[in-house]
This record gives C-alpha cells, structure tokens and sequence, in this order.
C-alpha cells in the first residue's frame, strides 16, 4: 500500500476532531483554531505572494457513527467500507486528504465543519463579527478558492461565486466541465469577494452505505491541481465583476449589509427581496396584478425572475422557472392577500411560501385602485423560510423525520423580525399560523388601503427592468 492510499485510509478512518486537530498540530504557529462542535474551523494563512484558499470539512454524513472504526477496504482501485452499515466517509474526508497532500504549497487551507447540516461553520466565518479578520484575509489576499467536495471525476462547480471568464480559466487549466450551478457547498457562503470552484475528487454515491472512493481519479485531480498551483503568479478573479456585456454600475447584492448571512441564490433575492422592494414601491404592480392569476401573474414573475438571474450571472437552465411559482389570491384573517408558492428551498433563507397582505380589508371593503393618495405602502411581507440557525431548529423551528426546519419571517411597517414557533411547510399550515399571527400581533388601520398608480398600457407592466432594484 503506498503512501497517499495509506493517507487516504487514516482520514476515512479518523474522527472530526482527530482532522481538525491534526491540521492545527502540524501548523501550531500560524493555525487559527476557532468555534465549537458544528463551527469549529481551521484555518492556516498560506506564505505565497498570490494565494489560494484551499477548502474541505471535516464532518461527514456518518459523523456520530465515526465514534467506532468504519473498516475500509481496498478492492482494486477503490476504497470501499466493509460494514454494511455505515459509507466511508469520502464526502469531505477525500478533500481534507487532498489538503493534507497540498499542506507545503504555500496556499492556504481552510478545514471546516458543519457543511453537511447547512455549511454552520462557512456561515459563521461569513457573517460572526468574531470572524471579520478571517473573512478579510480570504476575501482581500486571496486570488479565488478551491473547494474539493465534488463528486466524480471530471468536473467542476462554480454555483453562484463564479464570473465567466473564471469559469472559462477553470475549465482551461483542469480539462473538466462545468456541471452547473445547482446544490451548494461552503464556498457559497466564504466567498464574498472572489471566485470559487469545487472540483471533482473521485467519490460515489456519497451520504449512503455504498459509498467508494476511486484512487486514480482522486490523484488524478491531485496531479492537476499541484500543477496548477505551482505557477509563479497566479490571476485574480474577483467576484464583482459586472453582469452582462455592459457594465451599467450594478455589482452583486453587498452580502455583509442587509443580507449577510443568507448569500445570493435566485431564490432568496427573488422572494425576499425583489418582491418586498417592488411591493414598497409599485403595490399596484405586485398586489393587485400579480393578484389576477396568471394572464397578469405570469409575465411580471417572469420579468423580475429573469432580472434577478441576469443580475447574479446565473442562467436559468440550473435554478427554476416562473412558471415553478404558483401565485393566488386569497382572504387571511379578512384581508385581502397575494400568496406565492415557491420552489422547494434547498438553502438556507429560502422561502417555501410568500404572502404580501394589505393591513386592512375587510370583507365588505375593497382595496380601490382609484385613490390618489400617494403615501406609504400599506402592506406587510410574511414568508416561511428554511430556517437560518441552527438554534433556531432547536428552540424554535419545526422539524419534520425528513429534516424539513422552518423559520417564519415577518416585514410589518419596513421592519423585519421573526416570529415563532414556525409550522410545517405545508400551506394550509403556514395561512393558520399567519392568521394566528394577524390576529394576535398586527392592529387594525383604517379601512381602505392607498396604493400608488403607474400606467399599465394594455394590461401589461411595462416599467424599465432596471427599476426593479
């Protein structure tokens, strides 16, 4: 057995902490120990005048099962485990060998925890003020990051923290193709500044009992990857880059202002805060016309998604389509309601459901389009979200046998707050619990709500799409 499969065996075999300390032994002067349990991290500053970060976690699927010796075996090329019950592991242990294997670049390294259960140890180094100085570093010294947490063995992810041209000189300098922006990992949350990949690192079937890890392709990869890094000087990417041929002064949305914690994916700008931004200005646009189903419903959902994704760089093909969103019109607690139905969240801060509700209509009143009051936005913002801490799961949050955890989210005269407990994500669930909400919380105004008149020529929006932000 050589040398690298003898490594690749003692990380498949080792605990979380066992990891994590043995990066931390081996760099005591320069290592940078912090958090606990889910957020513990290391992180080691690389030495090069033009680094990279280095990313992999050291949690697995089968983190609490690792407590007792998972047994791998090698059958031919491939490390497999040999009890039937428990995977190898190689989701994220193979990227922390790999890491290992790359400790004397001179790049820098970042073990994390946590990525399995929603990246809790990226996400703090993202937005703990505790963490600025680390969340700094990578973002300011480094050039772009390098994630090895991808299956297979020949291709790379960007998601939603890589430009084109990166893109491009990713696909240039490892021969693997990009596979899209779906799922997520931690440098969606680490990289704020500069461009990230992750890249393929040879295992199968990860998150089961069959899990395998193939040795030639995750040296493969290895082989690149030295060769990659050894450059004298290496570019810069930086993830600011403007969207589209023209550079008409939009970057992406600042992610430590009013967003932190959250990041950028489609779906979380889209509903918290393109609607909520539109609603404030325009609530005849989303309220009411987006309220008349879909003759009225449909191309205004299409419009603003289809800003979103050009201004986040994203392409629509490996995120979801307006038509994904269901929109209706319906009666909370005797208030007049426009409610959304999202796509099935699968990031932190996504909504599963969305409800713009004006504060007050009565059933025997109706929301007048004819009033020329122009004044303050009348209406409120709810949403049901997948919860965003970890903490919340555990005090607050609804929590179903398939992991399901909900946070309910609440904008009520411009300020934004979360009440609990949440419901389960089913629909039904969510009106009871916002009538319970308007029942108990949000007092009465006045009969009528005033809105703002734009002219919509032959019942079609026609606004410039730059105005919706």
């Amino acid at each position: 057995m050589n040398e690298r499969i003898t490594e690749l065996f003692w990380f498949l075999n080792a605990t979380k902490p066992k990891v994590l300390n043995r990066f931390a032994n081996y760099f005591k002067k320069t290592a940078v120990v912090r958090g606990v349990r889910h957020s513990r991290f290391v992180y080691i500053p690389g030495t090069r005048s033009t680094p990279v970060l280095l990313v992999a976690h050291a949690d697995t699927i089968w983190e609490h099962d690792k407590l007792l010796p998972v047994a791998c075996r090698l059958e031919g090329d491939q490390i497999v485990s040999a009890r039937p019950d428990i995977g190898i592991g190689a989701d994220d242990r193979a990227g922390c060998a790999m890491l290992w294997a790359l400790r004397d670049s001179g790049h820098s390294l970042l073990i994390t925890s946590g990525e399995e259960i929603g990246c809790v140890a990226a996400r703090e180094i993202a937005a703990a003020s505790a963490n600025r100085d680390i969340r700094d570093d990578i973002n300011k010294r480094h050039m772009f990051a390098i994630e090895f947490d991808r299956r297979g063995s020949s291709d790379f992810k960007c998601y939603d923290v890589g430009t084109d041209a990166f893109r491009a000189y990713c696909a240039e300098k490892t021969g693997y193709r990009d596979a899209g922006n779906s799922s997520s990992t931690d440098i969606r949350h680490l990289c704020q500044d500069i461009c990230g990949v992750n890249l393929s690192v040879g295992y199968y079937d990860e998150h089961t009992e069959a899990e395998r890890l193939v040795v030639s392709e995750w040296e493969h990869t290895l082989s690149i990857v030295q060769s990659w890094l050894s450059a004298d000087e290496l570019p810069r990417f930086s993830l600011h880059e403007s969207v589209g041929e023209e550079d008409d002064g939009w970057r992406p949305f600042p992610r430590e202002a009013a967003y932190p914690r959250y990041g950028t994916s489609p779906h979380y700008i889209f509903a918290h805060r393109a609607l909520w931004d539109i609603a404030r200005a325009d609530p005849q646009l989303l309220f009411t016309r987006m309220g008349m189903g879909g003759e009225y419903a449909d191309p205004i959902v299409g419009l603003i998604l289809n800003e979103v994704y050009k201004r986040l760089g994203v392409d629509p093909l490996y995120s979801f389509r307006s038509s994904d969103i269901k929109v209706e019109r319906r009666y909370i607690e005797s208030r007049d309601s426009v409610v959304l139905r999202m796509p099935p969240p699968t990031r932190m801060g996504e909504a599963y459901f969305v409800a713009i509700v004006a504060n007050e209509c009565p059933e025997s009143e109706e929301i007048t389009l004819e009033d020329p009051a122009y004044g303050e936005s009348l209406l409120s913002f709810y949403c049901l979200q997948k919860s965003l801490d970890e903490r919340v799961h555990s005090t607050f949050g609804y929590c179903d046998p398939r992991g399901r955890r909900t946070g309910f989210k609440a904008i009520e005269g411009g300020k934004e707050r979360t009440v609990n407990p949440a419901p389960e994500p089913v629909m039904e669930d969510f009106i009871a619990c916002l009538e319970e909400h308007l029942r108990r919380e949000v007092p009465l105004r006045q009969p009528g709500v005033k809105v703002m008149m734009l002219p919509v020529p032959n019942g079609k929006w026609s606004a410039d799409a730059n105005d919706l932000f």
